[in-house]
């Protein structure tokens, strides 16, 4: 009896185990649910432009602030003296410019003169050329005024060239004024950014920064969470990648909200994820290891969140559940990702 009992128990135990993961199966095969999800917003990272010692912190943590509102101070004064410096050399530059002009001006004049002397030379030299024969001049005299006339015609030569000469360089001193007002812009774009200011409307995270501190350019100072782009982001199995569709109905559970049950739609669904963690800047990269076990390949999938940011207070990086029911793909089912190959499928 004992026996009859033994055996019938243990099959009745492997039978239970079989129909359990039948139902599990077919359970599973309609029905997505995953633990391994969280809320997201833009959070919008703030960096200097400039590098320095901050000399005040005017954000609080946890401090809702506004685009444009001031959060941190670098020591302005080596950006003062930059654009008091690059001021000066604006107007050096112009001076330069100025005094060019005027070494045109110059110029012009001199070869007004010089043309005036070609003028009276070229007419003494023909006067002389006209009577050489009559015996009241000598050749020499004719040889004297053309060689005066040389002159004269070299000297037009030369006041022309230096004029050019003069308006190149006003050309070049003109260019160096550019470069300099180009400076100077910059420093005084320098010079604002010592005041660091929210680039967007949010919530100040909290920060480790304190006054005093040395900023190069880049270095995180802080982090603002804004009140857009909120959304939930699940790993779901790869098992479901083919079931799901943008527009698709999602049931969501919120650790921060645990009594109530909230619905949105998918957003959409990673295309790739990366195998290794080094490449996570270029892919999405999801660990599969836990303590003991190696879980299944899992995309991020984004869930829209309709209204309920303006219903409900949420928090990014807050943990999330989702569940989903998902109908299997036949191998029939035609869902073109490209937007072309589902028109032309549907062309007649």
């Amino acid at each position: 009896m004992r026996a009859f009992l033994r055996d019938h128990l243990s099959l009745a135990v492997i039978s239970g185990a079989v129909v359990l993961f039948v139902l599990y199966y077919i359970v599973t095969s309609f029905v997505l649910y995953t633990w391994d999800g969280f809320v997201l917003s833009n959070v919008v990272g703030v960096a200097p432009q400039v590098e320095g010692r901050i000399v005040s912190i005017e954000a609080r943590r946890n401090q809702p602030v506004k685009a444009g509102d001031l959060l941190a101070i670098i020591d302005p004064q080596p950006f003062q003296i930059a654009v008091d410096k690059a001021v000066a050399n604006v107007e050096y530059a112009k001076a330069n410019v100025a005094d060019a002009e005027e070494q045109v001006s110059v110029a012009d004049a001199d070869i007004v003169g010089a043309k005036a002397k070609q003028a009276d030379a070229q007419l003494i030299k023909e006067r002389i050329a006209a009577i050489v024969g009559s015996g009241s001049v000598s050749e020499q005299d004719l040889n004297n005024a053309e060689r005066d006339l040389d002159t004269a015609n070299a000297a037009v030569t030369s006041a022309v060239a230096t004029a050019e000469a003069a308006r190149r360089t006003v050309t070049v001193r003109q260019a160096s004024v550019k470069v300099a007002e180009a400076e100077l812009a910059l420093a005084k774009y320098n010079l604002s950014q010592t005041r660091i200011v929210a680039p967007a409307e949010g919530v100040v995270a909290p920060f480790l920064a304190r006054a005093g501190d040395f900023l190069k350019v880049g270095d995180p100072l802080l982090a603002i969470v804004t009140d857009t782009g909120w959304r939930v982001v699940a790993n779901v199995e790869e098992q479901y990648v083919h079931s799901i569709l943008p527009g698709q109905k999602v049931y969501i559970r919120l650790a921060s909200d645990p009594w109530r049950i909230h619905t949105g739609t998918v957003r959409s669904l990673s295309r790739g994820v990366s195998r290794a963690k080094e490449s996570e800047n270029v892919m999405p990269y999801v660990s599969l290891d836990t303590n003991w076990v190696r879980l299944q390949q899992r995309f991020p999938m984004e869930v829209d969140l309709g209204d309920l940011p303006q219903r409900l207070n949420l928090f990014t990086g807050a943990d999330a559940s989702i569940l989903m029911f998902v109908r299997p793909q036949s191998a029939d089912r035609d869902t073109p990702s490209d937007p072309a190959s589902a028109a032309e499928g549907n062309a007649p």
